[in-house]
C-alpha cells in the first residue's frame, strides 16, 4: 500500500508545497494589501492612498517578515470577528479573543501612523479598528 506522500509525488506534486505556500501565504497578502490601497476608491486624495501603501501595505511586509508571517493571525482574527458580526452570529466564549485581535494587528497602528502625517485628515470611521479603545481611554 501507498502512502499519500508517493501519491503526490507520482502525480507530479510536491509534498512540501502546503508548507511553502503557508510560509509565503502571508506576504501575498501584504503585497495585494500594497496594491488595494493604491488602488482605493474610497480614498480621494491620491497622496494619501499612496501614503498607505507604502507605510500600512510596506510596514506590515516588514512586520511579516520580522515575525515569520505570525503578524497574520491577528489579522485572521479580527477578520473572522469582523465577519462573525456582520452575518449576526451569536457570540462564542471566544469573544474576548475577537475584541482584542484589533490591538494585536500591527496594520492598525501603522493606518493610525498614516493618517497622523497629515493634519488635516481623520482616519475613515469605517477605517478606524482602534477607535472603541480610543474612546475607553479618552485619547482624542
Amino acid at each position: 500500500m501507498q502512502n499519500s506522500a508517493n501519491v503526490v509525488r507520482m502525480a507530479g506534486g510536491d509534498p512540501n508545497f502546503r508548507r511553502r505556500f503557508l510560509k509565503v501565504l502571508p506576504f501575498i497578502g501584504d503585497a495585494i494589501n500594497f496594491g488595494a490601497y493604491l488602488a482605493d476608491s474610497s480614498e480621494p486624495s491620491l497622496e494619501q492612498r499612496i501614503r498607505n501603501a507604502i507605510i500600512i501595505g510596506g510596514g506590515g511586509a516588514l512586520a511579516s517578515l520580522a515575525t515569520g508571517g505570525l503578524d497574520a493571525v491577528p489579522a485572521a482574527i479580527e477578520f473572522a470577528g469582523d465577519v462573525g458580526e456582520t452575518l449576526g452570529l451569536p457570540k462564542t466564549d471566544a469573544e474576548p479573543v475577537f475584541q482584542a485581535a484589533p490591538l494585536l494587528n500591527i496594520e492598525n497602528y501603522l493606518r493610525e501612523y498614516a493618517y497622523s502625517m497629515d493634519p488635516e485628515r481623520n482616519i475613515p470611521e469605517s477605517e478606524d479598528r482602534l477607535r472603541r479603545y480610543k474612546e475607553y481611554l479618552g485619547i482624542n
